[in-house]
């Protein structure tokens, strides 16, 4: 094997997961996205070597492993049947630790992510795995985890990403069970972050443990990046260099693809619409209600209502029509007064302040600079209408991003997903944003792809029980057959 490119490794890694399978040549440069021409260059000379073997069948030339006897002497050791024996025999475990995470909280702006941190990091530990902190703040670190203590180095790195904050749980009434118990009930795992990303941390690590026990030779040096920070918002806020900027400017950040672990779906991620959020602050004129100055309006002036009023026009604010083929049900969208930052100082008092926060969603291609000048323009006729100031400030601007459905992350993702779960997967842009983006600008392909489940940033989130040991297992298959 060490005499193998590897692209050859990794034709050999495929054929030993199915070892009593016929491999014709287009359908095996679909599955591992390659060139059919140089596919068939690879396997002719691995039928040379004495891997393969080459049979005709009619009109069409298949392609096998050599028989078991010979196979052991080539230490191909990916095979599916001990693969899932191995994690039916570890899901207790899996799931215990998914539990173990819900129930420790790291609610994004309560909880910093140290205590979570520390769990992952032991438990990596535990694992055999190679964890380190690398953080700007000691409270809020990330979490870079290796195979190996001293990673080689001589192979590419396929990154597996996550965050380790959560939202907040909203109304505790609202939901099913307390929504920090980690409760299983009727196959699904419940609890804030449980799918958004938890579960999807679990996956990646038990990934690793998984290619340690089982000797699993990839073409690729799989290494796990998980960071703080991602719902406080990422590269959008003052501490933006707490997460993933911090591990991008520490030079950790280099892969030839990626898979980020958020799970919901059976959709593969191929990109995710942007996101500009601006904050709108309207001043006003203070005065006490009870006087006569305020009832004859000769002072004071709402700024609470003009705000009420710059919401509602924004409202009914026009977007760009616009479509894109990765996007087939996700549109450009407005949303105005998803926080009130602040409004009024007392109840006797006419409010001279308040805040508000209007957030858009857009697809690629729009010009958001356009968007935001129609904002402010709103804002501003309005105020100047009220007799009030504003004040307008974008502090979020997220790029909308969408990797071709013909990238060979998508293309392996997808087929490796086909044959876990038996069914048609499908590649397409997201709704909500994630931190793809920087590693796509970064010319690292990435997908998001993670175990089933609903209820993300809503009550009773869940995630499918059954669906981790599956997850971790496209995984595997993924990172056996990128080349």
């Amino acid at each position: 094997m060490k005499s193998l490119s590897p692209i050859q490794q990794a034709v050999l890694h495929h054929f030993a997961q199915f070892r009593t399978e016929r491999f014709y040549l287009r359908e095996l440069a679909r599955v591992l996205a390659q060139d059919p021409g140089n596919l068939s260059r690879v396997l002719k000379s691995l039928t040379t070597k004495g891997y393969l073997e080459k049979a005709q069948e009619g009109n069409l030339t298949y392609f096998s492993l050599r028989p078991e006897e010979n196979v052991n002497s080539f230490g191909l050791k990916i095979d599916n049947a001990r693969l899932r024996a191995y994690l039916k025999e570890r899901e207790p475990e899996i799931v215990k630790f998914a539990q173990n995470l819900i129930r420790t909280p790291s609610v994004s702006g309560v909880d910093p992510e140290q205590k979570i941190a520390a769990l992952i990091y032991g438990r990596a530990t535990q694992l055999g795995l190679y964890p380190r902190q690398v953080a700007k703040d000691r409270s809020r670190p990330n979490l870079v985890i290796d195979l190996d203590e001293k990673p080689t180095g001589s192979k590419s790195y396929f990154l597996l990403v996550g965050h380790m904050d959560t939202i907040g749980t909203g109304e505790i009434d609202n939901w099913d069970y307390y929504p920090f118990s980690g409760h299983v009930a009727g196959g699904n795992l419940y609890g804030r972050g449980a799918i958004d990303m938890k579960a999807g941390i679990a996956c990646e690590l038990y990934t690793l443990k998984a290619i340690k026990d089982l000797n699993l030779q990839l073409p690729v040096e799989p290494r796990i990046l998980l960071v703080s920070n991602e719902e406080g918002g990422s590269t959008a806020t003052p501490i933006f260099d707490l997460g993933m900027e911090h591990l991008i400017h520490e030079g950790l950040v280099e892969g030839v693809a990626a898979i980020y672990g958020y799970g919901g779906t059976y959709n593969v991620g191929i990109g995710h619409r942007g996101v500009l959020r601006m904050a709108i602050a309207t001043k006003g004129e203070a005065v006490h209600t009870g006087s006569l100055k305020w009832q004859q309006k000769e002072k004071g002036i709402n700024a609470v209502t003009a705000m009420a009023e710059i919401l509602l026009a924004l409202e009914n604010l026009e977007l760009p029509k616009t479509e894109h083929p990765s996007f087939v049900k996700h549109g450009n969208v407005i949303t105005p007064g998803t926080m009130i930052l602040h409004g009024g100082t007392a109840v006797s008092t006419v409010p001279d302040y308040c805040e508000s926060v209007v957030d858009i969603r857009y697809l690629p291609g729009v010009e958001i600079d356009k968007v935001e000048q129609q904002v402010r323009e709103i804002a501003e006729e309005i105020a100047k209408r009220r007799g009030v100031r504003v004040e307008l400030r974008s502090f979020v601007n997220i790029s909308a991003v969408s990797l071709s459905p013909s990238e060979k992350i998508v293309e392996v993702v997808s087929s490796s997903a086909e044959q876990v779960y038996g069914q048609k997967i499908s590649a397409r842009g997201t709704g909500p944003a994630n931190e793809s983006f920087m590693l796509i600008k970064r010319g690292i392909p990435t997908v998001v792809f993670g175990p089933l489940g609903s209820g993300a940033h809503a009550d009773n989130e869940c995630v499918n029980v059954s669906s981790l040991t599956k997850t971790i297992e496209v995984y595997l298959q993924t990172m056996s057959r990128f080349i």
